[in-house]
């Protein structure tokens, strides 16, 4: 929380845009201090937090200034939607800050989450891509799971001529192994006066979620109102992703040393857990603190450990295909994320702020650069449809791979973005693809 300019304990998240780095371009507050945020995954004006103390919050980028210059309401609740915000002081911030438009605290009726909030994941319908490669036959064919919304979408238009086809689904996961699974829906006819029926919604606001589903991910702690589902029991959760093939399916890192494999209804996965390469009797030891799928080949998984260990895991196989255990010297792994410009390369982070830039295809031993950053917490590739909304790249060029983007964050507050030149990186992007795959298969 920024004290300097009157904003006293407020969370903050900033919305930058890669071509104007100089200032943000709008700046979100809260009550909480947010743990993860992420965009609308079909309406980039709708932004997401999760908080500190298990809150969910949202932003409509699309209202007027007006509705924010009153400044930030005083109640731990921002909003009642009987009542506007409070007339508190304004900020001298540019851009004018925003409140959220619609917020979970203290409607204790959702079955809000109890913990931060460390994981927050948009949920798209599921399909097998068709630019993939057909892979090996699976020996436990499952039934695939499509995500329906609980609620209906309409096609109607609002007087200023915006679609209000707006409803899809959003996975929270808490630090103790809780995750929500909800729907953002919009209101065709707000109320500008706000409305009692609306809990949690700015007057005035167009956005707001509902929780359909709850799930217990640590099964020893099953109740009435959620679902305890089959998994080696575990006390604290840190990562998730899902299956984009099958969104029926997620990952989870955990605190037993194993990624755990869940799914949301239907059979029992199989395998239930990645294990370590001893099958298992090095589990508990270290943390899964990092997940991340492989977006060309989604049946390939990589995990990040807190003893520094990663592990390359096909889906269908509980002990990793690949296994470097000292990968960062012992520091905890604190980010990866598979750099989809540049198939067969991903970035990996610490918590001593190192960088590791692995490219499988040129070293698949070890990372072929590395770097120190100061007081970094934040390290991420830009994927390919945010590459191109920057406007630093042009679609459909295959030949030459764009440049790798790095956005980093320091503990002082600083952004800043970096690029990797792509002749770190030979080869056409098509090319490494299938090089990567036969990589892959070969290792089955």
């Amino acid at each position: 929380a920024d004290t300097s300019k009157g904003l006293g304990e407020l969370g903050m998240v900033c919305v930058w845009s890669v071509s104007h780095p100089t200032k943000p371009q709008q700046v979100l507050l809260c009550q909480s201090s947010p743990k993860c945020c992420c965009f609308s995954p079909q309406k980039p004006f709708i932004v997401f937090a999760g908080n500190e103390d298990g809150s969910l919050v949202l932003w409509d980028l699309r209202e007027p200034v007006s509705m924010h210059t009153n400044g930030f309401s005083s109640p731990s609740h921002p909003h009642s939607s009987s009542s506007s915000p409070s007339p508190n002081k304004c900020f001298s911030i540019d851009p004018s800050p925003r409140v959220p438009t619609f917020s979970t605290a203290g409607i204790h009726h959702l079955g809000n989450h109890h913990s931060p909030i460390c994981s927050i994941t948009p949920l798209l319908p599921s399909s097998p891509s068709p630019s993939s490669p057909p892979s090996r036959p699976h020996s436990h064919q499952q039934h695939q799971h499509t995500i329906s919304t609980t609620t209906t979408t309409t096609s109607h238009s609002h007087k200023d001529g915006e679609s209000s086809d707006l409803s899809f689904q959003l996975a929270t996961l808490d630090a103790h192994g809780q995750l929500n699974i909800w729907v953002a829906m919009e209101i065709l006819n707000p109320d500008p006066e706000g409305s009692e029926m609306e809990l949690g919604l700015v007057p005035g606001g167009r956005v707001r979620v509902v929780k359909s589903a709850s799930l217990d991910l640590c099964a020893h702690r099953g109740g009435a109102n959620s679902r305890s589902l089959d998994a080696v029991s575990c006390e604290q959760t840190f990562c998730v992703c899902f299956q984009p093939r099958d969104s029926n399916h997620l990952y989870v890192g955990t605190d037993t040393g194993s990624v755990h494999h869940h799914t949301r209804y239907g059979r029992r996965p199989i395998p239930k857990c990645y294990h370590s390469p001893l099958g298992g009797s090095e589990d508990g030891e270290c943390d899964v603190r990092a997940v991340c799928l492989l977006p060309w080949q989604p049946d390939h998984l990589l995990a990040g450990c807190s003893d520094g260990s990663i592990r390359l895991y096909h889906v269908k196989k509980a002990s990793p295909l690949l296994h470097w255990g000292n990968s960062t010297g012992g520091v905890a792994v604190t980010h990866l994320q598979w750099a989809e410009p540049s198939p067969g390369v991903f970035i990996v982070t610490d918590a001593a702020s190192t960088i590791y830039v692995w490219d499988l295809l040129k070293d698949d031993a070890a990372p072929i650069l590395r770097h120190q950053m100061t007081n970094m917490l934040l390290c991420c590739t830009l994927p390919p449809v945010q590459y191109l909304a920057s406007g630093l790249g042009e679609r459909g060029c295959v030949q030459q791979p764009p440049p790798l983007l790095l956005l980093l964050g320091s503990k002082d507050g600083r952004v800043e973005l970096h690029t990797l030149d792509h002749t770190h990186f030979p080869g056409a992007a098509e090319e490494r693809k299938d090089r990567l795959l036969a990589y892959l298969f070969a290792l089955m």
